[in-house]
């Protein structure tokens, strides 16, 4: 079987098993390793051998992170793993030590002010979708491919919960919304009632789509004076204030939708200014 013919086998069933933007990262990665392959005459799976695994592993040190190679690394071992392709060395290869990364999110004083801010703004049409996205992001911690598909059907009102339906999982997920934004969801999703969607974008009569929501990102981090604002900035502060408030990790892990709780230890990180304040709130001698 050539690599090529290999890697579409395992795009096709992560097409079908997987989200889209999962997908989408492993054909990146897979391209990669293609153009390398055919730099150097790498027809077959059986035709990648240690050396020349070893020689991609050292010219992609030059350019890329750790963090990047381990991804490479260890999509190649899954799809050989996945098809019953025995390589030792693939097989044995340990993962590169990462830098930890740190994530960028919102402080409580900026989503408050953020908040005090959107109450405020006449109940245009307009307001009210932009309004709901971005409360939406704040209580929910939702990845954007779910919030853009959120359906009418969707909204649980006698119990404020949202129940996302197109996860990373495939597994329906519930998660609960305040008194003050189901009055604002209830207005949102009365307007129309031909309407499939529950975000729906009144100047362009459609749904909501990502290029929306990177519009409205940009306005509202001009109008907030702040450095970054981007959707995934959202499901971070969520995770974070979450933990930080007191939850364990189960529970933001049933909020958040991560396949494994471990994997909060990675994406939330805890702040020296949170840890120097629980030290000295907490940590009483005397």
């Amino acid at each position: 079987m050539t690599i090529i013919e290999l890697t579409n086998k395992h795009l096709n069933k992560i097409s079908l098993e997987l989200s889209k933007g999962t997908y989408e990262h492993y054909k990146s990665h897979y391209q990669h390793f293609i153009n390398y392959c055919k730099a150097n005459d790498i027809i077959k799976a059986e035709d990648i051998t240690e050396e020349n695994l070893s020689r991609y592993i050292r010219e992609m040190k030059n350019k890329c992170s750790n963090r990047t190679i381990n991804m490479r690394i260890g999509n190649l071992q899954r799809c050989f793993k996945t098809f019953g392709i025995r390589f030792e060395y693939l097989e044995s290869l340990p993962k590169l030590k990462q830098r930890l990364i740190t994530y960028d999110f919102i402080d409580l004083p900026d989503i408050r002010r953020m908040r005090s801010y959107f109450y405020a703004l006449p109940e245009t049409e307009e307001n009210l979708f932009q309004v709901a996205t971005f409360l939406i992001l704040m209580e929910t911690g939702c990845r954007r491919s779910e919030l853009l598909n959120i359906q009418k059907n969707n909204i649980d009102f006698k119990n404020n919960m949202i129940i996302f339906t197109t996860t990373k999982t495939d597994e329906d997920r519930m998660v609960p919304f305040k008194e003050k934004t189901a009055t604002i969801l209830w207005k949102l999703y009365n307007q129309k009632h031909d309407h499939k969607f529950l975000l729906h974008n009144p100047l362009k009569n459609r749904p909501i789509n990502k290029d929306d929501l990177e519009y409205m990102m940009r306005k509202y981090k001009s109008i907030f004076g702040l450095n970054k604002l981007h959707a995934h900035m959202f499901r971070h502060s969520f995770a974070t204030h979450f933990i930080e408030a007191g939850a364990d990790r189960k529970t933001v892990q049933s909020m958040t939708g991560h396949r494994d709780a471990k994997s909060l230890d990675r994406y939330v990180h805890v702040r020296r200014d949170f840890v120097l304040k629980t030290y000295h709130d907490k940590f009483i001698l005397d």
